[in-house]
């Protein structure tokens, strides 16, 4: 994905620097408005290191800067979640677990279903001992009229998804 990403720089260019490291151990200057991320928090597995590694991303940020990840939703029960397979995905959870318990989701492309392996966190770390003034989650919510491809949707299509969201928007603010 960094790879894509840097070629669609070099194409593109918009002053993007894409770099790979362990974010609880990022060797970055605090400098830093923004820094975005999907699904990281809970590819830890363990709160410490979730903890950790949000911590390495603070360091990295000016005072006032944001980070922003989109992440499995702690208040989401997906063992009893109704089916997300006409969003295109699906979710795995085991019954038992601890506060992260291994998922695998499967999304279903058109060359065949994509399988990942990941971790649902129980709940999200609290603002204590991190260095964020502020940690607000973000529901999904539409913000204009919704279309699948080009026709729009039957009433009433989005209303399993938007009521048992599987996913939501987590912003830090240092």
């Amino acid at each position: 994905m960094i790879a894509l990403a840097r070629q669609q720089e070099a194409e593109h260019p918009q002053g993007i620097r894409y770099l790979v490291g362990d974010g609880r151990n990022l060797q970055l200057n605090e400098e830093h408005d923004l820094v975005v991320a999907a699904y990281l928090a809970q590819l830890c597995g363990e709160s410490g290191r979730s903890r950790a590694m949000l911590n390495g991303i603070a360091r990295c940020l000016k005072s006032g800067g944001r980070f922003v990840t989109i992440n499995s939703n702690p208040a989401c029960d997906f063992p009893t979640a109704p089916s997300f397979r006409k969003y295109g995905f699906e979710t795995r959870v085991p019954a038992s677990g601890g506060r992260a318990r291994r998922t695998t989701g499967f999304f279903n492309l058109a060359e065949g279903a994509l399988e990942i392996e990941n971790y649902h966190l129980q709940r999200l770390p609290s603002r204590g001992g991190l260095p964020f003034r502020r940690i607000q989650l973000h529901p999904l919510a539409p913000t204009a009229p919704v279309t699948q491809g080009e026709a729009a949707c039957e009433e009433g299509y989005w209303t399993e998804l938007l009521s048992h969201p599987p996913m939501i928007c987590l912003e830090c603010v240092k």
